[in-house]
């Protein structure tokens, strides 16, 4: 009992004293300078104190540093100066002067060169393109990480190597190129984890997480947050932790967790007025705001995003701001103040095209479009629906489409309505000069009335045709460039679908890079066969003239070689192809391609096993009457039971098919003969 008695008290000995040195660690530091008579040791120390104090206590980092360059130059302590101005321009950028911050650190530059200390530089080049990136300026950004890569390479420092390959993804990632951000942070996380860096893996997370959250993944990006939040916490990066929490709470927010979202909002103003993170906390207060707003709280609302912009406006935070105007335009639309709503969307619009966030000019079209249908200037609200759909790089909203019709239609409703009252008084006044020039002729000679009256009828016919024919053929042109631009937007449609299957099949293949099990990782390739020929369609869309209809030959012959290499069987497997020349509707084909891919790749899968040196699979399409067409598909592997394919069970692949062929209103049948064949009649659904 005593010796757990003496232990407690050692313990809280131990404590006291831990306690004690995290408390006076700095005034220690401080005692050190005032005790150091060695010049070059004093400089050290005095730096080490700037850093200390750099998130604490502007004012005082900077006194530190600006002591140790003045004795740095006083003794050509060439080492000393170059951290010294590294020191002043770090401080200032904490605070976001960044003005003086570029300044300082391009002094930097010049001392560190003199030394050769190239990790410093590395450092100083990926902080100054930080600085650009935040500026918006993203040319100069890349200039500078590009010079920070370089130099990383021949020192083989893979941490700031990984750390700058982030950076450009972020680049991308802001200009809304999701593709090729997935590529970057991946080549980062990959480094990331080779060099076991927790932090970095963290941070890699938290971006993969955002470019899931913008592609409407919101389980997969949830996860991806609070993994990146658990990393955080182990290593204490507390401006980190306050960031994912801050983009869970948008999550929620779109998921309509009011509470859940205020409750993260909420931790990371916490954090960010504990770490005197201004810019974090105008983002935080901002979000909330947002939440108030979608909880009809208007007055808060305002509240918070007054205290957001004037941080944004201390910071200089250009996407803040902007984000903050097209907020608060959105909530004057909802209480049906258009005219103020506009002028704050205009100034959100100002900033976004300035500084060319496209993410924010997307939004900023959208609510402008919205404010301009509400007072019925549908001629403004159909251009902005239309700059907002040239310039939205993904199409998971259908409901956009639908909208941007029927303000289109209102639109041209409109004017035809104008233009038919035009061509009724124009009638009218015609019939009255008619009348007016009938009752003069009467008194006159009946020679001269018939004559005149024929005269008069034939001009004011052939001015009619003329007229008549020069609006027909005005109003020809008019539908014929609809027609087209309609056909030009319905190829952009579908190639900026095929586009966002190209990125959901990156997504799929990322996770299941990320995932160990063999059958897990072969349902997800499942999956992306099956977003492969959903893609295939759209690809051929977007290069054929006649929208209406594809050749199925040509889209059959890519989708099963597509299998055959998917699944590396290209020199095993003999193809042989028997299909009529026809052409279907995209609402038959899609259907049609997910039935072959899965009829397919269960041949591939299970038809031929190990010990079969080669195998056969045969595709046969023909037309039969009444709009029907029969598909036959057949290989010579190991085959399977009847009773197994029509009894009730477990397998996804053979339910699959049963679906798709109740989407094309068909019938299927399995052929007792060697191998597995399978006879399925079908309607072009589409025509």
């Amino acid at each position: 009992m005593k010796f757990k008695s003496r232990l407690k008290y050692l313990l809280f000995f131990l404590f006291v004293v831990t306690i004690n040195n995290l408390l006076f660690s700095r005034d220690t530091l401080q005692q050190k300078i005032a005790a150091t008579l060695i010049d070059t040791a004093k400089v050290d120390l005095l730096n080490q104190a700037a850093e200390q104090y750099k998130t604490v206590d502007e004012n005082r980092a900077l006194e530190f540093a600006k002591k140790a360059l003045s004795i740095s130059l006083n003794k050509k302590y060439y080492k000393g100066v170059a951290n010294a101005y590294y020191q002043i321009a770090d401080t200032y950028k904490t605070y976001g002067k960044t003005s003086l911050a570029l300044e300082y650190f391009n002094k930097s530059i010049r001392y560190f060169k003199v030394i050769n200390d190239y990790n410093s530089l590395i450092k100083v080049y990926n902080k100054i393109g930080v600085i650009y990136f935040n500026k918006y300026d993203y040319k100069k950004a890349v200039i500078y990480y590009t010079k920070a890569f370089k130099l990383a390479e021949t020192t083989n420092d893979y941490q700031a190597h990984a750390g700058i390959l982030n950076n450009i993804g972020n680049i991308y990632y802001t200009q809304g190129k999701y593709t090729e951000a997935i590529d970057f942070y991946s080549r980062s996380l990959k480094i990331r984890e080779q060099q076991n860096d927790t932090n970095g893996i963290a941070g890699s997370l938290h971006n993969l997480a955002s470019i899931f959250y913008a592609q409407g993944m919101m389980k997969d990006a949830e996860k991806m947050y609070l993994k990146s939040i658990a990393l955080r916490e182990k290593i204490g990066n507390e401006k980190g932790i306050a960031l994912s929490y801050s983009h869970l709470g948008s999550l929620h927010l779109h998921l309509k967790n009011f509470e859940k979202a205020l409750e993260y909002q909420h931790k990371a103003v916490d954090i960010y007025t504990q770490i005197h993170d201004k810019n974090g906390l105008a983002n935080a207060y901002s979000n909330i705001g947002n939440i108030y707003r979608e909880l009809r709280e208007n007055k808060k609302a305002i509240a918070y995003f007054d205290k957001a912009l004037e941080l944004y406006n201390e910071v200089e935070d250009v996407i803040g701001k902007s984000n903050l105007f097209i907020s608060k335009g959105n909530l004057l639309i909802s209480e049906n103040k258009i005219a103020e709503a506009v002028k704050e969307l205009e100034k959100g619009k100002l900033l976004s095209e300035q500084f060319e966030i496209s993410e924010n000019k997307s939004k900023t079209y959208l609510a402008l479009a919205e404010a301009y249908e509400k007072i019925n200037d549908y001629k403004r609200a159909f251009h902005y629906n239309k700059l907002y759909n040239a310039l939205k790089d993904s199409l998971n909203n259908s409901m956009l489409i639908e909208k941007l019709t029927d303000i289109q239609k209102r639109y041209e409703d409109d004017a035809q309505l104008k233009q038919i009252e035009v061509l009724q008084k124009e009638k009218e006044n015609q019939e009255l000069k008619i009348k007016q020039n009938a009752n003069r002729i009467t008194i006159l000679i009946i020679s001269l009335i018939a004559l005149t009256t024929i005269t008069l009828i034939v001009i004011i016919s052939n001015r009619h045709k003329q007229k008549t024919n020069q609006l027909l053929s005005a109003q020809n042109e008019d539908i014929l460039k609809q027609k087209n631009e309609k056909e030009v937007l319905l190829k952009e449609i579908h190639h900026r679908v095929k586009n966002n299957l190209q990125v959901i099949n990156s997504l799929l293949r990322l996770q299941a890079a990320m995932i160990d099990d063999p059958k897990v990782v072969a349902l997800f390739e499942d999956c992306q066969n099956r977003v492969r020929s959903m893609a295939l369609i759209h690809d051929k869309l977007y290069s054929i003239k006649d929208l209406s209809s594809i050749q199925v030959k040509e889209y059959i012959e890519n989708l099963i070689d597509s299998l055959i290499n998917s699944y590396g069987l290209k020199n095993k497997i003999e193809l042989k192809l028997t299909i009529e020349p026809l052409t279907f509707s995209v609402d038959t084909l899609i259907p049609l391609g997910l039935l072959l891919n899965e009829i397919i790749s269960n041949s591939l899968k299970y038809a031929f096993n190990k010990e079969m040196k080669s195998g056969l699979i045969e595709v046969s399409l023909k037309a039969l009457e009444n709009n029907k067409y029969e598909l036959l598909v057949s290989d010579n592997g190991q085959g399977f039971s009847k009773d197994v394919f029509n009894e009730p069970q477990n397998s996804l692949g053979i339910e699959l098919i049963k679906a798709f062929v109740d989407q094309l209103d068909g019938t299927i049948e399995k052929l007792d003969l060697p191998g597995t064949s399978y006879r399925i009649v079908f309607q072009n659904i589409g025509k």
